[in-house]
């Protein structure tokens, strides 16, 4: 896969996002005004579109390249991460308009952590597949077990002190 079908798919997948993110949010323009509840009741769907995004557009584009271009299967996992991305920096038009009093800056810095966490977890399920063993031995049970406690550890508030050590919450600390 050459540079340039990363640079086209990355904007691609950018212009994608912030395209659905800007139609999404038409409904919760249409509220301004109107009681906090209300506004808030309709931006629900629009976030929850937003992170659907996050994983829809860049495995679409994965997908599609891998149809396009079978050969080349040794540049799908790159093509995943630049897209990912992409889509991350698609949303903070989104986000500069529903939240203008953070700064584009600090919305950079969230999104990027906020990749860098999501890119975590699946570095960490992917490890577990690449150095698990063909055969049902002691190592595949040890993997299983590290990849269980690690989702355990996530799910009992362990994405908080992740968050906390790559700064994600820094700007809540020092504007509240």
């Amino acid at each position: 896969m050459t540079a340039l079908v990363l640079i086209c798919s990355g904007l691609l997948a950018a212009g994608v996002a912030f395209l659905l993110n800007w139609l999404a949010l038409i409904p919760w323009r249409r509220s301004k005004g109107k009681h906090w509840s209300e506004r808030a009741r309709v931006y629900y769907p629009v976030r929850v579109a937003a992170a659907g995004n996050l994983w829809t557009i860049p495995a679409a584009l994965t997908l599609a390249a891998a149809l396009i271009w079978p050969q080349r299967s040794a540049a799908w996992m790159l093509l995943a991460l630049v897209t990912s991305f992409a889509v991350v920096v698609g949303t903070i038009p989104m986000d500069l308009e529903v939240f203008p009093r953070i700064s584009a800056g600090e919305l950079l810095r969230q999104a990027v952590a906020n990749w860098f966490i999501r890119i975590l977890q699946w570095f960490v399920f992917l490890c577990a597949i690449t150095f698990n063993s063909d055969h049902f031995d002691f190592q595949a049970i040890g993997i299983f077990i590290l990849v269980f406690l690690l989702c355990i550890f996530w799910n009992s508030s362990g994405w908080l002190f992740v968050g906390r050590k790559v700064g994600l919450f820094l700007f809540m600390q020092r504007h509240c």
